[in-house]
């Protein structure tokens, strides 16, 4: 919990070291109850990039790996208005 609150720290002031933490968070901790939440922020920092294809691949590796999840529903969302 605290790295994924460190990442929440930087969202509002670095997306780049944001992104480092939640890629971390993600990776060390895959069974953590936020690591969906990481994803789908990856997401959506991508998505303030600009970067709308690695969006989707944040957002599908949300459903894929935690399907039954809350952020698993917002990706559904965010696919569907991306496009897939």
């Amino acid at each position: 919990d605290a790295l994924f609150y460190v990442g929440e720290t930087f969202a509002g002031e670095s997306a780049d070291s944001a992104a480092a933490v939640y890629q971390q968070v993600v990776k060390t901790f895959p069974n953590s109850p936020r690591a969906p939440s990481a994803l789908y922020k990856l997401g959506l920092l991508a998505e303030q990039r600009g970067d709308k294809a690695a969006a989707r691949t944040y957002y599908a590796r949300v459903i894929a790996g935690y399907p039954r999840s809350d952020e698993a529903n917002l990706a559904r969302d965010k696919l569907q208005r991306l496009g897939r």
